[in-house]
């Protein structure tokens, strides 16, 4: 811990935390100390919040399309060339970032109630809760007697450990805190000119305050801190590609390298001051916004200059690497966007966003059908997940989710041997196949199904029991070995829900919601669990869940209820009724039965009021009977979008 000591005679040491708000301390406490004692001093960060309140003109957009974080979406245009196009977005709020990094921004109009992220709900309401700082983020601390005129205390602490250090009793006090919003450490103020230069790497936070400690005990001083630059946020987003960028080569700048400026800063007046200088920014340096994807990339600068509004960027070579393995320059030649803003000042960021797409030609999909009426495979078009799938607002040329020129379909039931009877010939194959298959399925289905799979097929699979062993047989053929096993983990009661885990942000959080952390519902099947797992298997597959939050009930070890394959095209949730709902639209007034839900325009929502009540000694016990939200629409959008994009890249082999 890095400090100094200025005056030892007036002050101990060890203390910091964080929490926050500012906060002057009662006169009315009780007096039980003499003047000139010493009493003790705590600090705590309660967080970040926006300095000023919300604009005319912040508020007068208020109307405006907003980002899902909350951003007012200012400008919005779409270029193409050939099957690919880039849409380019310029977005502007409130910087609520405070420690770890700044969330992603969706450039979509909300539709929905999206995840709750701590950033993501501050930004879209002003009035929640100060967001806190992370743990291990460093501020730092300057202790100021107005009595002695001398400052006392200049300290780093670290958020969430504890210091306290001696002030004296009826002495007035200011401070002053400051911090780059991260975990390096700071270098010393110079106390003698109280100026600090501006970075255009990091943001720049300070809080300051006077109070005078008139009670003995505790003293707490809750430190508000502000953001006081402006961040320019460069977002580069190829999901809509399916492609990974390469990063070591990637080449974009601005046009101008007067757009970032740097600027001293007054601690003692909470000020900028002195003359702006040009930082020189041209080349931007992109890191990943996730820790587990090459296809979102961010430049973050913060500049001093709050008149700059506008900014051009110039992308000289994107390189992308295809599920195929194809790689491609996807600028063709360089290309130059301007991004223009209308509000600029301290704590206000700019988002420029450049989020390429492949539109995709027409797929054919072919529905393994287990009960049409609840549409199992998605094979109605009358019912809710059958009516999503047709939708061109979700699946179309000029969908903002998914860019594809819609589906043909054909429907036929998953019986015995129907399977089997519809992929027999390798010329007839279908691009993508969604199977629901019910407990009658035999093993040639299954091989039927194997087969298609290893030839380059793409299969959404569905199963929630295995009375003929066919389903063992075949997960036994993807792994490679007789150890597997598929066994039901819950009874045929409905209600049964399963935590995803937080993974795969390319596929689980985009492009219809973020699901990630949250559930998916069990409908009135057994669920199927793959069990049997080696190591070797689980690096094999991407897990997003196992065993159940609410059913207490014993499972095979390393077993899984949902997957996808990192080389085959499968994806697998052992629940045949996964996509049930036998409504056109809307939520099922039962809490356990059809955990497929979407809105009036057929588009994707969290199945509220769902799940059976938590069994004793299951994960979530004691939790009541419909406490969750069941993802399940969201999660089949974002799946399938990345199988279309499997069936466009990878060669299905349809020889004899």
């Amino acid at each position: 811990m890095t400090e100094i000591h200025l005056n030892i005679k007036n002050i101990a040491s060890m203390l910091a935390l964080s929490t926050l708000l500012f906060y002057s301390c009662s006169k009315k406490e009780l007096d039980t100390a003499t003047d000139g004692e010493k009493i003790s001093l705590s600090i705590s960060v309660e967080g970040i919040t926006e300095e000023e309140p919300a604009t005319p003109a912040d508020r007068s957009m208020s109307v405006s399309p907003r980002t899902a974080n909350g951003e007012t979406i200012v400008e919005q245009r779409t270029t193409q060339w050939g099957d690919i196009g880039i849409d380019i977005t310029a977005a502007e709020g409130r910087d609520r970032s405070f420690g770890g990094q700044q969330p992603t921004t969706s450039f979509e109009k909300v539709k929905q109630k999206m995840i709750s992220r701590q950033q993501a709900v501050a930004a879209i309401n002003p009035l929640a809760a100060n967001i806190p700082m992370d743990a291990g983020i460093k501020y730092w601390f300057i202790l100021y007697n107005k009595s002695s005129q001398k400052y006392e205390y200049s300290k780093q602490i670290t958020s969430l450990l504890k210091s306290t250090f001696d002030i004296v009793k009826n002495q007035e006090y200011e401070w002053y805190a400051f911090s780059y919003n991260d975990g390096a450490n700071i270098t010393a103020p110079d106390l003698n000119t109280m100026r600090i230069q501006t970075r255009t790497d990091k943001p720049f936070l300070y809080a300051t305050g006077t109070f005078k400690a008139t009670a003995a005990g505790n003293t707490n001083i809750p430190i508000t801190f502000a953001h006081q630059l402006q961040q320019v946020n460069i977002n580069l987003d190829t999901r809509g590609l399916f492609g990974n960028i390469n990063n070591a080569t990637l080449k974009a700048k601005f046009t101008a390298d007067s757009y970032i400026k740097t600027r001293a800063f007054n601690l003692n007046t909470g000020i900028l001051t002195g003359t702006q200088t040009n930082a020189t920014v041209t080349d931007l340096t992109f890191t990943a916004i996730e820790d587990d994807s090459q296809r979102q990339m961010h430049a973050i600068y913060y500049t001093s200059d709050f008149t700059q509004k506008s900014y051009t960027v110039q992308a000289s070579n994107i390189t992308v690497t295809f599920p195929n393995g194809n790689t491609e320059n996807v600028t063709i030649s360089p290309r130059q966007e301007t991004f223009t803003f209308t509000l600029g000042g301290k704590g206000r960021v700019h988002h420029a966003k450049l989020a390429l797409w492949r539109s995709i030609p027409r797929k054919s999909v072919l529905h393994f059908e287990g009960n049409e009426n609840y549409s199992y495979s998605a094979s109605n078009p009358n019912k809710a997940s059958g009516a999503f799938l047709r939708s061109a607002t979700n699946f179309g040329t000029n969908s903002k989710y998914m860019k594809v020129n819609q589906f043909t379909h054909e429907v036929t039931n998953s019986l015995r041997g129907k399977i089997a009877e519809k992929l027999a010939n390798p010329a007839n194959y279908p691009d993508i196949v969604i199977a629901g298959i019910t407990f009658s399925a035999l093993t040639d289905d299954f091989d039927a199904l194997y087969k298609y799979l290893s030839r380059g097929g793409v299969v959404f699979l569905m199963v929630s029991q295995d009375n003929n062993g066919g389903a063992q047989n075949f997960f036994r053929k993807v792994f490679g070995h007789n150890g597997i096993s598929a066994t039901p983990e819950s009874a045929a009661n409905g209600g049964t829900v399963y935590k995803l885990e937080e993974v795969d942000s390319d596929v689980l959080a985009w492009p219809f919601a973020d699901a990630r952390g949250q559930y998916w519902g069990k409908d009135t099947n057994p669920t199927l669990m793959i069990g049997g797992l080696t190591s070797a298997d689980l690096d094999k597959i991407v897990v997003y869940s196992r065993s159940s939050a609410n059913v207490n009930k014993p499972y095979p070890v390393n077993s899984v209820s949902m997957f996808r394959h990192k080389t085959l095209n499968l994806f697998f949730v052992g629940d045949t009724g996964f996509l049930g709902n036998e409504l056109r639209n809307g939520i099922y007034t039962n809490q356990v039965y059809h955990p497929f839900a979407t809105n009036s325009s057929d588009f994707p929502i969290p199945r509220t009021n769902y799940g059976s009540a938590a069994a004793r000694n299951s994960p979530e016990y004691p939790t009541v009977a419909g406490s969750w939200s069941a993802y399940n629409s969201a999660i089949f959008g974002n799946i399938f979008s990345l199988i279309i994009s499997q069936a466009h890249y990878i060669p299905l082999d349809k020889s004899p």
